[in-house]
Parts: structure tokens; C-alpha cells; sequence
């Protein structure tokens, strides 16, 4: 799969963003550059995400990058799970509607 290249000044991703939120929640990014910046935050560039991401330490990152993708990992398993129990109750429910109640 090809990578699309983003202009610097487009505005960040989400999985740059994840990442950030990530980065600064495990004190990898220290002090919280957006600390009572809401609006930096909101206005915040793929470039300005690329820079903060690249102070962190290579292998600090490399850490970082598996530790996120092991909790999104986990987060889809536990929304499908969450999905596949919702309509087991579904079907349930209409299963118990046709046989009358019962």
C-alpha cells in the first residue's frame, strides 16, 4: 500500500492525533503542549504533529507505536464483541416475539 504524502500545513490526522494524545497521556511528550490550548489543539497541522512526534526518542517511540496499536487492537475486538452480544440480544428478542412471548 502507497502512503499519500500530506502537505505540512494540511491539518493533522486522527491517527496522528491518537498518537499525540497517546504520547502525551504516557509522559512522552512532557510538559502537554496543548495544555489550556484548546484552539492550538483544534488548528494543529500535520507538520506541527509530525515535529512534536519526532522529539520523541526513536526507541521511546517505537515502544509508544506498539503499545497503541496493541490497544487499538484491543479496542475493535471489544467493539465487536460489544456489536456481536447487542444482536445475539436481537435476535433473541425477535425469536422470543414470533414464539408468542415465550
Amino acid at each position: 500500500m502507497v502512503e499519500q504524502q500530506l502537505s505540512p500545513e494540511a491539518p493533522a490526522t486522527d491517527l496522528q492525533r491518537q498518537m499525540l494524545k497517546f504520547a502525551i497521556a504516557k509522559e512522552a511528550i512532557f510538559p502537554n503542549p496543548f495544555s489550556g490550548q484548546y484552539e492550538k489543539w483544534e488548528k494543529l497541522t500535520a507538520g506541527e504533529a509530525d515535529k512534536l512526534l519526532s522529539t520523541i526518542p526513536p526507541e521511546r517511540l517505537g515502544v509508544l507505536e506498539k503499545e497503541f496499536k496493541e490497544r487499538q487492537k484491543f479496542r475493535e475486538h471489544r467493539t465487536a464483541h460489544a456489536i456481536g452480544k447487542e444482536a445475539e440480544s436481537i435476535v433473541h428478542d425477535i425469536g422470543r416475539t414470533i414464539d408468542g412471548g415465550f
